[in-house]
């Protein structure tokens, strides 16, 4: 049986997972995007910066997967597939 507590905890995974990654998103700087040989030598300045943000992204990726499988979850409890939602943005409308 689905409960409202179950939506609630799937929502805060989902919500926390963006939030994490935003927060390593925040730190990335534009000098990163440069050339190559450019973009190496601003990332060997600041290493430490460079990790932290890649934590912070990877750590929001699996806290937001976990949020997906327990919408899968939630989904197949309520009875139907989890491929219901996306197929709905696919299909044709009806007139």
């Amino acid at each position: 049986m689905l409960e409202l507590t179950d939506v609630r905890i799937v929502a805060g995974f989902l919500v926390s997972g963006f939030g994490v990654f935003l927060t390593g998103a925040s730190l990335w700087k534009p000098d990163y995007e440069r050339p190559l040989p450019e973009a190496l030598e601003v990332i060997a300045s600041s290493p430490e910066r460079w990790r932290w943000i890649h934590l912070w992204m990877v750590g929001g990726i699996i806290v937001t997967l976990l949020g997906l499988g327990g919408l899968t979850q939630l989904f197949l409890v309520a009875g139907g597939l989890f491929t219901a939602p996306l197929a709905s943005c696919f299909s044709p409308p009806e007139h």
